[in-house]
């Protein structure tokens, strides 16, 4: 039994490794992100598809995270419910923005997503991050 707790417990120090590697680099990506203020307060946006930047911008105090995928180009708008934020006049203004492409309101009204692996017929949005921003710092 030694060799199958061996095992496992290199299984979990790989993957404590890969955790720690990822917030490193979304301190990074956090860091030369794009910074702005919103009427909801202080936001952050970056092309990015590590998964630990929006969690851990928020554990940072961003109000408002946005990430956009380099590579799908899908857009995600994260905002903790807890705060009252509500994205219904940004989704609005995208929709009209970028009519083509597939936005999705959350019932929170605190997420808004351009992209999913849960709906892959998703279109994503010819709207460029500065743009979007551009919307956010707008409503």
């Amino acid at each position: 039994q030694s060799e199958k707790h061996l095992e496992i417990g290199l299984i979990i120090l790989d993957a404590i490794f890969e955790v720690l590697k990822a917030k490193i680099e979304a301190e990074e990506i956090i860091k030369n992100g794009l910074k702005f203020k919103t009427i909801w307060g202080k936001a952050v946006a970056a092309e990015t598809n590590n998964e630990m930047y929006m969690h851990l911008a928020q554990e940072m105090g961003y109000h408002v995270v946005v990430s956009k995928d380099p590579k799908k180009g899908h857009i995600r708008i994260h905002a903790l419910p807890k705060r009252g934020i509500d994205f219904t006049k940004a989704y609005d203004n995208l929709k009209r923005s970028d009519p083509d492409a597939t936005w999705y309101l959350h019932s929170s009204r605190a997420l808004l997503l351009n992209g999913s692996s849960a709906n892959p017929d998703m279109r994503p949005t010819r709207l460029k991050l500065d743009e979007v921003i551009d919307v956010l710092k707008e409503v």
